[in-house]
């Protein structure tokens, strides 16, 4: 949408750019894989993937759809 000679994002390209921009990011907001101590039970000699400690705990919001 443009406005005095500046373009800004609607609503939906408001939420749209929040979602996707959250999605983008939100693996660097999980815990590093042994990143707690060594004595981790749940890190020790198993993937990142397969940590219940590290992986990510649920899937990407679905896409928002225009009406």
């Amino acid at each position: 949408e443009e406005t005095e000679g500046r373009y800004r994002l609607s609503e939906l390209g408001v939420k749209e750019g929040g979602r996707r921009f959250a999605d983008e990011f939100s693996g660097l907001q999980d815990t590093a894989h042994g990143e707690c101590g060594p004595e981790c039970p749940h890190c020790q000699g198993i993937s990142r993937d397969a940590c219940v400690h590290c992986a990510p705990d649920e899937e990407p919001a679905p896409p928002i759809t225009q009406r």
